[in-house]
């Protein structure tokens, strides 16, 4: 059954079906737009390769998730080891995140997500504060600082006033495994000069797996005021406190005889359950931007932001602390001018800098209980990044980018017990960033695009002072230079788009996890990374959106990622890990998303994602297997009275009831590897929509 099922998959991607589809004079081809950078630009002639999820996109799924729509993304993977323990895979960067997401640059709005230290706490972001996820692929460190993956926006609820304009709605729903989520969300604008935007939500379920609850609750504003023609004034607020338990990883056997234990008690070390593992987050974030026009064709754009994170982690071993402040702006200026009627420049110069200062703190853990200290550390770092950008069109036909950026970074670390050391500084090794792209439009349907960019990444702090409390001078940045060339092609009614990638990436000191005996975890440089993948993303409207008849609509989106990630170079402890296949990176990924509307307001979302085997070991000795995720959202809008909406819905996860792990542990000591996810289940719940 799994053959036939990969088999009639892959073969539907590649078909002719899947490129080919009947062509009616409807749409301008010219109507699809995307904002990857500082303005919006036509998809079709672009020369990244990105995609922005919906916010549409974003509700197909179970309340509360991100994963399933994420992962329909070519060359994106996001796990989630646990319920809240989110892991971002963009393009292979998952080999070095035990838990949060790094090697990669996550903006909210108009501020850094990423901290200083290089961690993203993305887990407390929910679905419902998203207007529009903006992911752009492959490294650029030239415009948005370090980064050898690639650069995400999350764009905020409400930013874009106009789609949306005043309305209210709250939603309630609740699945198995005491899974609740409640929702409510305001958008509203006093006057043509001021509009704000608020969402809060609750979630809390005990989940599948023993040690695995998960309580939640995040709140976030944005407000745009807009004085004059020539200034704008954004702010954004995000709070959260967040808290869920870590059931920890469990050998092969254990996970045949209990997929929903938890780590038991080990030699000397006791239970997962016994030291009530899990983390504690407790972060605000917030920022204020000024745009001012300058000239006509000149504005200045300028940003202050800033955040603090407490964390408590209690693990096996000990009793973590973190205490996390960091300040940071950005500043630029953009430039926009027709050279004549077939030419037009944009320009954009302009500044980021982030610092960031963190207390840790280790101490015994007792069943759940700190007590005495271990270890207790200070730690800091700047990040400072200059950079230009030009980009040269020509009345659509061709574009062509460039952009250079300077980093300049460092490190200070201070040992406040066992014993008390000095400040030690660490001056890294300033590094310029360079990129180059171009895309022509050889055809009003086709674009080809080429594009070489320098990718680099620093240690996080979370890396440099890992879990087992030692603080690694040693570790380097990984860097390495991509290589990449794409075609899209959008039929004329636009009821069809292709977008087709294929890159090659040598990384070069890439950075990997290894975990000791007590389960701590450590970092070390691999040599070589070698990543050659083609990616392939085909949207469809089987049935263009009508009025008339019962169905009104049928879109299909497929994804396809081949990936071959290799140690190229990679020697340590003695054992030689050359042509290995890169942890934690499968080879084939593939997803379908079907969306079905009905004239008597009923929807149907269903979507399919397949992934192949994972090796979980640089040695590629353990596996997880392949396997099938089926999942389906059925809704039914109901009007009420006028600008009033109740919707109802349910839904199913994991219909075929696989065995499989939406995050398994990497280089676990012990064949600690797994994390098995839920098995089938289901959800329902409804909301109210005020206009």
């Amino acid at each position: 059954m799994r053959q036939v099922l990969n088999l009639l998959t892959v073969l539907f991607v590649l078909s002719p079906f899947g490129i080919q589809a009947q062509e009616e004079a409807a749409q301008n081809i010219d109507s699809v737009y995307v904002n990857l950078y500082f303005n919006p630009q036509l998809l079709l002639s672009s020369p990244s390769s990105g995609k922005s999820i919906s916010q549409s996109s974003l509700a197909s799924q179970q309340p509360g998730q991100l994963s399933a729509v994420v992962n329909t993304v070519p060359g994106v993977r996001m796990e989630e080891r646990s319920p809240g323990s989110y892991r971002f895979t963009l393009r292979g960067s998952t080999i070095r995140s035990p838990f949060g997401v790094r090697n990669l640059k996550v903006y909210w709005g108009d501020i850094p997500l990423t901290d200083a230290g290089g961690n993203t706490y993305l887990n407390l972001i929910d679905p419902s504060f998203l207007e529009s996820i903006e992911i752009l692929k492959g490294p650029d460190a030239s415009v948005y600082g370090p980064n050898s993956a690639g650069v995400i926006r999350l764009v905020p609820r409400g930013s874009n006033y106009q789609q949306g304009g005043n309305q209210v709605d709250v939603q309630l729903s609740g699945g198995s495994f005491g899974r609740f989520d409640q929702q409510a969300h305001l958008s509203y604008s006093p006057s043509d000069k001021y509009h704000f935007s608020m969402g809060q939500v609750f979630n809390r379920a005990d989940n599948y797996r023993d040690q695995s609850a998960l309580n939640k609750k995040s709140f976030y504003t944005f407000h745009q005021w807009d004085p004059s023609i020539k200034h704008s004034f954004k702010m954004h607020l995000l709070l959260s406190d967040m808290h869920y338990e870590t059931p920890g990883g469990l050998t092969i056997d254990q996970m045949n005889e209990n997929p929903k234990g938890s780590r038991p008690a080990a030699g000397n070390n006791p239970s997962a359950k016994e030291q009530h593992a899990g983390t504690y987050n407790k972060t605000i974030l917030g920022g204020l931007t000024h745009q001012m026009t300058v000239l006509p064709n000149l504005s200045l754009n300028s940003s202050i932001f800033g955040s603090y994170t407490d964390f408590r982690n209690p693990f096996i071993t000990n009793y973590e602390y973190r205490f996390e402040n960091n300040l940071g702006l950005r500043a630029y200026l953009n430039y926009q001018k027709s050279l004549s009627r077939e030419y037009s420049l944009d320009v954009q110069a302009g500044i980021e800098g982030q610092w960031a200062n963190h207390q840790i703190r280790n101490q015994d853990n007792d069943n759940g209980t700190p007590t005495g200290l271990q270890t207790e550390d200070k730690l800091g770092n700047h990040i400072f990044n200059t950079f230009l950008k030009m980009t040269l069109n020509k009345h659509d036909l061709w574009s062509l980018e460039a952009s250079l950026g300077h980093n300049n970074h460092g490190l200070y670390f201070s040992q406040q017990y066992p014993e008390e050391i000095g400040k030690t500084n660490i001056t890294l090794k300033d590094n310029w960033m360079p990129r180059l792209a171009y895309s022509y439009r050889v055809h009003p349907q086709h674009a080809l695009r080429l594009s070489i960019s320098k990718g680099f990444s620093l240690p996080t702090l979370a890396e440099v002072r890992s879990s087992d409390q030692k603080i690694n001078t040693d570790l380097k940045a990984e860097q390495g230079i991509n290589y990449e060339l794409g075609w899209r092609w959008h039929s004329r009614s636009q009821r069809v788009r292709t977008d087709l990638s294929a890159y090659y990436y040598l990384l070069n000191d890439g950075i990997v996890r290894s975990i000791d005996e007590n389960g701590n975890d450590y970092y070390q440089n691999a040599g070589e990374i070698e990543q050659k993948a083609i990616e392939l993303n085909t949207l469809l409207q089987l049935i263009k959106p009508k009025e008339t008849g019962f169905l009104q609509s049928i879109n299909w989106d497929m994804g396809l990622t081949l990936q071959d990630y290799k140690f190229k170079s990679y020697q340590i402890a003695g054992e030689n890990y050359d042509n290995n296949r890169v942890t934690s990176t499968p080879r084939t990924t593939i997803s379908n998303t079907l969306s079905i509307s009905s004239n008597n307001k009923w929807q149907l979302n269903i979507l399919h994602y397949y992934s192949s085997d994972i090796p979980l070991d640089d040695a590629n000795t353990v596996f997880a297997e392949s396997y099938h995720l089926l999942q389906a959202k059925l809704l039914r809008q109901l009007p009420l009275a006028k600008g009033k909406q109740l919707t109802v819905f349910a839904g199913a996860d994991n219909l075929l009831n696989q065995k499989y792990s939406m995050g398994n542990d990497i280089n676990a000591f012990g064949g600690r590897f797994f994390n098995p996810a839920p098995s089938r289940n289901f959800y329902a719940g409804l909301s109210l929509l005020i206009k």
